[in-house]
């Protein structure tokens, strides 16, 4: 076959931006498969731009190898064809250029490759440290470094693929019954959560250049009911939990709030149930526990009195003491001292009732139980408090700084201690300047408790 791989003036490729004739894609991608060495498939599949592999390196050189070959022109039909080429390596290159288009029916045509067994590219495997392959730093450039790479199968590379929507064949038996209720539904909230993780290159924190990629899915998702969005948005904001802060790049807590509250608590609660998520086609498609840690810890906002009852017996104590704060000491000495969100929990009733509660959560702060050890719950607890914002807060902190057990908490609850201090204050008590460690934040927030300061 005539490669089309013809100087840029004359190309298919420049020419007109229209696909090459069938053959023409062929000859590329049987050219492109002699010159791509090995393939990072682990940042392939989650479309990230790439580590710095220094161009003139193999890695560098095998990636801009791929990823010119994922950008050059070709039509859905001259694709599916090619993935049922006789040489595995082309057949690689057209299902990763399948995939690449991100659209429903080309995981029609993945999913008929899962048992394909045959060996193709290399991939470029973690070495030691865990980085992909030899990655270039600024001090320690790759060049005539060992590369290391196992041997991969066209079946590893598209169930990575799949995995990416949410399948595993171990799990979810066969892929065609279950694409049938996914693939091409407009309601189906894990195709736009893979739309998500592929603007954002799965990286945290998102990388700039996800910014126009973040818009699109913004404009396209306009289309779609309030109910697809505000579903997406809670599974979303899960990954980001870790932290007070709940923005995302497709929507603001406030705005997670208010969608949330238009839903109602009754979807809400059926939501928590059993994983129903209301306003959508098909309900109970979606993995049934993705959204639920938004909705539990902010209770507060969205449940009402008479919800306490329902969230208590689905064993939501903390979310029914929000909902009904009455209740909160009694329905928060349910949860087991043991259990592993305990630092939540007593963030939480110290929150409701800080003026008779008090002496046991500073007990329990200094001599904490919980199962993943003290340093964590300690850390929860903070960080909950300080998401939570209560308004009399001084008093009971005060008391947790004035306990003697304040000078054995390890220095970083000291610091994360003082920044929760600085929040809740609105202003700076505690300097972060490099020079100081520890001892002079736990002295800081003593002074400013009018605390007497240890000699």
């Amino acid at each position: 076959m005539k490669s089309c791989l013809l100087p840029a003036a004359i190309s298919c490729l420049v020419a007109s931006g229209l696909p090459c004739r069938a053959d023409e894609v062929e000859d590329q991608l049987a050219e492109a498969s002699t010159r791509i060495e090995f393939i990072a498939y682990d940042y392939a599949a989650i479309g990230r731009s790439g580590p710095m592999w220094l161009p003139e390196s193999r890695q560098g050189k095998a990636w801009n190898a791929l990823k010119d070959t994922l950008q050059l022109p070709a039509s859905f039909e001259q694709l599916e064809r090619l993935a049922g080429h006789a040489n595995p390596r082309i057949r690689t290159l057209a299902l990763m250029k399948l995939y690449a288009l991100m659209e429903p029916d080309a995981f029609r045509v993945i999913g008929k490759h899962q048992g394909d067994t045959n060996e193709t590219f290399p991939d470029l495997a973690p070495t030691h440290d865990g980085a992909i392959g030899d990655v270039a730093t600024s001090s320690e450039p790759v060049i005539g470094k060992v590369v290391h790479t196992e041997k991969a199968t066209i079946s590893r590379v598209t169930g990575q693929m799949l995995r990416m929507i949410g399948y595993t064949s171990q799990r979810d038996g066969d892929f065609e019954t279950w694409s049938k209720p996914r693939l091409g539904n407009p309601d189906w909230i894990a195709w736009y959560d893979f739309l998500y993780r592929i603007a954002i290159e799965s990286s945290s924190p998102v990388p700039p250049q996800a910014a126009p990629r973040i818009a699109a899915l913004k404009e396209k998702l306009k289309s779609r009911p309030a109910a697809v969005r505000a579903w997406l948005w809670f599974g979303i904001a899960d990954d980001r939990l870790m932290v007070p802060a709940f923005d995302t790049p497709l929507a603001t807590e406030a705005e997670m709030i208010e969608a949330a509250r238009q839903l109602g608590p009754q979807a809400l609660l059926a939501f928590l149930k059993d994983g129903t998520r209301a306003g959508l086609s098909e309900p109970h498609i979606d993995n049934p526990e993705r959204g639920k840690r938004f909705i539990l810890q902010h209770a507060k906002q969205l449940f009402r009195e008479e919800d306490s009852k329902p969230l208590a017996e689905s064993g939501n104590f903390i979310a029914a003491a929000d909902a009904n704060p009455k209740e909160a000491s009694t329905l928060i000495r349910k949860i087991r001292l043991k259990d592993s969100d305990v630092g939540i929990a007593m963030a939480a009733l110290l929150d409701h009732h800080g003026e008779t509660e008090t002496e046991f959560v500073v007990e329990w702060f200094h001599a904490p139980s919980g199962i993943s050890g003290p340093a964590y719950d300690q850390s929860k607890f903070i960080h909950e408090y300080e998401r939570r914002m209560p308004a009399d807060w001084e008093k009971p902190i005060r008391a947790l700084v004035a306990h003697p057990g304040f000078e054995r908490l390890d220095r970083l609850n000291v610091a994360y201690f003082a920044q929760m201090v600085n929040k809740l204050a609105g202003k700076e008590i505690v300097s972060f300047d490099s020079t100081k460690g520890e001892v002079a934040q736990r002295n800081r927030l003593r002074e400013h408790f009018s605390l007497a300061v240890p000699e």
